[in-house]
């Protein structure tokens, strides 16, 4: 399986795909909720790049 994002790029062997998989998605909703909290202290408007619910409803 092969994965890429802005960061790089991954190559995983199918069978631990689904278990990283389920790292990374943790880790993202992390990353966005994180990012959510310091735009809501800046005042900025929420926009899709912090919407974690719907990362979760994934």
């Amino acid at each position: 399986m092969v994965g890429c994002d802005d960061d790089g790029i991954v190559v995983l062997p199918y069978d631990v795909a689904q278990e990283v998989a389920v790292h990374a998605k943790s880790a993202l909703a992390t990353d966005m909720k994180s990012r959510q909290k310091r735009y809501a202290s800046l005042n900025l408007p929420l926009d899709g790049t912090v919407d974690w619910e719907r990362i979760e409803a994934y």
